[in-house]
């Protein structure tokens, strides 16, 4: 019976929006972490902290590209919009 291991590359994981190659640990061991697996990490950084804030009904400070203002997103959907 020829049994194939599952490696640490070849395992999938879920951040939320799709499936990703897990990140390498022999990567990190070594001298750094290539730029996009660094972005990949702090992409998924910042849609964990969104979706935190968001389960614990704390208000998402945003930014509207329209009027180029920033704003707070309150849970009930309202926004209030920074003053100057």
């Amino acid at each position: 019976m020829n049994m194939e291991k599952t490696t640490q590359k070849q395992k999938l994981i879920f951040d939320g929006y799709k499936y990703q190659p897990a990140f390498d640990p022999e990567l990190d061991a070594m001298d750094g972490v290539t730029d996009e697996e660094m972005t990949r990490r702090f992409q998924m950084a910042v849609r964990m902290a969104i979706l935190t804030k968001r389960i614990k009904k704390v208000p998402i400070a945003c930014y509207d590209e329209e009027t180029k203002q920033a704003y707070l997103e309150y849970p009930d959907g309202h926004r209030e919009y920074a003053n100057y």
